[in-house]
Formats: structure tokens, sequence, C-alpha cells
């Protein structure tokens, strides 16, 4: 009894052990990316927990859909180096480091003003199967007639295969977030309790699918969204066959050497976007020219006489 008690503890540290573990070159906003909001009916969240499979493919985009570029057109919020445009005309500011992602300000459509004396976390890095943090914030609207103050709670939820609309993403993993504010505006305050569910994967640059309740004292509510993303691209390196790229990162003009014959190549943006494809006639090693590429981080798949692919991670600055 002993013994087999021994084995199972062993195995769910090893599981607990191997949550993939996520920073900011993994999921952080990347500048020039863009995606598209699928607004969605409330589901079941389901379970917490490691090797967890997570069943939203019967989310709809009943409710519109919503298109989103980040970009660097910080200039309203100095002290953000990210802004998060919608096309129904808000815009999120974010201040993103290799530590975390906080929400700087808002506004909406350069009118109303969204200003945080004291910025909210968004998330911390690295995210991995232990995190968990609460974090206190402050904000002002409307020329400062309203004032909001708030408590967010993060925690690790669990690990494993994300399945919606979109199609099926493995090695998924699952934040929960509890948002409690109060803002007065007019000496009428308001208070919100959030509770929400965020999915991500390494490789794409933003939330997979979110399910929030809200519980006010204005009356409750519960929505969700799923992301445009592509499932099938390979978002992790490989080397089926070996590969180097120099310098990297690169400003520029890249070199390629491999030990098979290379027929094509094809760049990807994180977000599955196609940026750039190339034939190659049996080269173990080229010279590419990537000045016509955005700052940020692609994926370059190369592909052999034999079939197979090899997936290399490059950073243009």
């Amino acid at each position: 009894m002993k013994k087999s008690s021994l084995f199972l503890f062993l195995v769910l540290v090893n599981n607990i052990t191997n949550a993939q573990n996520l920073t900011r070159s993994d999921i952080g906003y990347q500048i020039g990316e863009n995606y598209i909001m699928f607004q969605s009916m409330y589901l079941n969240p389901g379970s917490d927990g490691i090797g967890v499979t997570w069943d939203l493919s019967s989310m709809t985009d009943q409710f519109g859909q919503i298109d989103v570029t980040i970009s660097d057109n910080t200039s309203l919020f100095p002290n953000s180096n990210a802004v998060m445009a919608m096309s129904i005309g808000y815009n999120d500011y974010f201040n993103i480091t290799n530590n975390s992602i906080e929400v700087v300000g808002g506004d909406f459509n350069g009118g109303s003003i969204k200003n945080y004396t004291n910025a909210q976390t968004f998330i911390n890095f690295p995210i991995t199967s232990l995190s968990n943090f609460t974090d206190t914030y402050e904000s002002n609207s409307n020329g400062g007639s309203e004032v909001t103050l708030g408590n967010i709670h993060e925690e690790f939820s669990g690990s494993g295969t994300l399945i919606t609309p979109i199609g099926t993403f493995t090695d998924a993993i699952r934040l929960k977030q509890t948002r409690i504010q109060s803002s007065t505006i007019n000496s009428i305050t308001q208070i919100d309790t959030t509770i929400s569910y965020l999915w991500f994967k390494a490789g794409v640059h933003h939330e997979l699918a979110v399910l929030q309740t809200i519980k006010s004292t204005l009356g409750d509510g519960e929505n969700g969204y799923y992301t445009s993303a592509d499932p099938a691209l390979k978002m992790e390196e490989n080397q089926l066959f070996n590969v180097s790229i120099y310098p990297n990162p690169t400003s520029g003009n890249i070199q390629i050497k491999s030990t098979e014959n290379i027929l094509s190549l094809k760049i990807y943006k994180l977000s599955g976007e196609l940026v750039l494809e190339k034939d190659i006639s049996n080269s173990l090693g080229i010279e590419l020219n990537i000045d016509n590429l955005n700052s940020g981080i692609y994926l370059i798949h190369f592909y052999d006489e034999n079939g197979a692919t090899s997936v290399k991670r490059i950073s243009k600055i």
C-alpha cells in the first residue's frame, strides 16, 4: 500500500513538473499581429487539473466579431509599449516586460480616457503550475469624475487540450482570474466581481478563449469569446533535420545552413499568418533577406527533398 501511494505521488509530481512554463516570448502580445475575437455565449469552463480536455467547440460568434490589432501607437500613454486596438473603437494600453503585462490606460475613439494611477497586472511571467499572485489597481475616467479601485487574484488553473470552433490546441494552459472592483461616479458606487478563465498556448500571442461571469450591484451577467489562430501550424521548434540560422536576432540578412537539401521555406507570424514563401533549388546553404518583415518573432518552416519539415524560430529587430 505504501509502495502504491509513493508511485502515485511520484506520477503526480512528474505531471506537475512537466506542465508547460510560458514566458513573454511565448504568449506576450506582439506588435504587428492581428486576430479576431468571436463573441460567444457562456459555457461551463470545465475542471481544473493537469491533462484536462476542455471542449468549447459549441461556442458561436452569435454576438459578432471584433478585429484586433496590436500596435506601438502608444503616444497617448507614454508609459505603455503596446496598444490593443479593437474595431469597436476601444483601445487598451499595456506595458509589457519580461516579468509581466500591465494595463496602464484605455480610450474609446480617442475620447473617453481611462488613466491608471496604479497599473493593473494582467499576467506575471513566467506562468508555471505554481503561478499565483494578487495585485491592487486604481484608475480614473471621464476627467477624474469616475474612480475605480480594484483587486485581482490570478492562479494557474490547469493544462491540457483546448477545443474551440477554430480547432484543437494541445499543450494549452488555463489561468483563473478573480477581479473585485468598485467604481464610483456622482456619489454612486457600483461593485463588480468578475471570474474569468483564460486559455493560452505557446506561440499564439493572445488568449485562445475566455469565459467569464460577472456579479454586480447593477445586475449579473456572463459572456465569452474565442479567437482566431491556426491549430495546425507547428508553433514549436523541431529539428527533423538540422538547420542553423545566424545572426539571430537579425535586422535584415540571415545565413541558413542545413544538413539536408532544402527545397522551400515558409515564414509565419506566431499568429499563423504566412508572410513569406520561397522556393529553393536543393541547397544546403542560402542567404535570405527579411528586411521587409516587421520587428517581432517568426517561425521558419524548412522543407527538404524527403518531405520532412524543420521549424526554427527567429527574431527580427
